[in-house]
């Protein structure tokens, strides 16, 4: 192979470069940030897919029209409280099946466990469920604070373009999402 010219000006360039999805910080291997963004998007897929089948089954476990009527309030325009609170149960539910048990006994979700990542404190020690939970719920929080919520979301997500490949959150409860 020949040597490229030191005077072409238009000759690729020849350094060694890195690959930054391969970061190794502290001894642990971090998780790539497609691995992330793919466990972020089938926690979501599952979730949906879960409160979903929960809606369904009430939806024709009461009838079609029973189910109808038990949304519409008097005016048929409006859900009843009853209906609301139900709806948020479900949510709150599935987020729990999905995320809290499994974050309990491993601190993975089932997306994380199919992906080979998991959360970590930064020692490497397993984050405990308080932890894992509030690295989800307090910038869902700021999240939906006016205009602020969104400036934190779009720094949150691109700050994992970082060397260590950790988001805003990540830094705010001291996590790392490495690879298992």
């Amino acid at each position: 192979m020949m040597e490229p010219d030191p005077h072409n000006p238009y000759a690729a360039p020849t350094a060694k470069v890195d690959r930054p999805d391969e970061a190794l910080i502290d001894g642990m291997q971090m998780a790539s940030r497609l691995s992330r963004l793919g466990a972020n998007i089938l926690d979501s897929i599952f979730l949906l897919l879960l409160s979903g089948a929960i809606g369904l089954m009430f939806y024709y476990g009461n009838g079609e029209d029973a189910w109808l009527a038990s949304l519409l309030g008097e005016d048929e325009n409006t859900l009843p409280l009853g209906a609301l609170v139900g709806i948020t149960v479900v949510m709150f539910g599935s987020f729990a099946v999905l995320n809290v048990i499994p974050l309990m006994a491993s601190g993975q979700t089932l997306a994380k466990r199919i992906l080979g990542i998991r959360i970590v404190t930064e020692d490497g020690q397993q984050a405990g469920l308080a932890r894992c939970l509030l690295r989800f719920m307090i910038p869902g929080l700021i999240n939906q604070i006016p205009f602020v919520g969104h400036i934190f979301a779009l720094v949150n997500a691109l700050r994992i373009f970082h060397s260590d490949h950790r988001c805003l959150h990540d830094i705010m409860f001291q996590t790392r999402v490495v690879k298992v």
